[in-house]
């Protein structure tokens, strides 16, 4: 009984801990902050036809590498469910292309954060949302280390 008690008060102590630490939640970004890491890995902003997005959208930014190899897209919604329902829709995207096989798919979640990657030969795609905000990555060609370079950087 006394093992048990101990047991599970280290249990509860630990999660308390890495919750407190920060370890099953990110930080969330902001355009103004993407748009520099973005720049300053050598992206030109793209252009966006405002009227295919989404009300919910409050502010936006959309990069590209200049061989157009890769594309990273950030979104500051109205709301984390609106970040989620964005990312839900970003998912069903991807899946829904019948062109890709994905050889590989990983998703990843906790307290204010969701990561969806998938992989297949060069082609990759990440999506990630936190709190409000949605990352949106993906290449056809070579490009997936940068996108990895990027959402470390952003923290996401």
């Amino acid at each position: 009984m006394k093992k048990t008690i101990i047991l599970l008060a280290l249990t509860i102590t630990s999660v308390l801990i890495l919750t407190g630490c920060g370890f099953l939640q990110k930080t969330k970004s902001d355009v103004a902050n993407f748009e520099t890491v973005v720049s300053n890995a050598g992206l030109l902003k793209a252009t966006v036809d405002e009227s295919t997005l989404p009300s919910t959208i409050e502010d936006y930014a959309v990069y590209c590498d200049t061989n157009m190899t890769y594309q990273v897209e950030f979104y500051d919604m109205s709301s984390t469910t609106a970040a989620e329902n964005l990312h839900n829709d970003l998912i069903e995207y991807v899946e829904n292309d019948t062109s890709k096989n994905f050889s590989t798919k990983t998703s990843a979640s906790s307290l204010n954060y969701a990561i969806n990657t998938y992989g297949s030969g060069d082609s990759y795609y990440y999506i990630c949302h936190v709190e409000d905000t949605v990352f949106f990555a993906f290449t056809e060609e070579a490009g997936s280390d940068e996108i990895k370079a990027i959402c470390e950087t952003l923290g996401y």
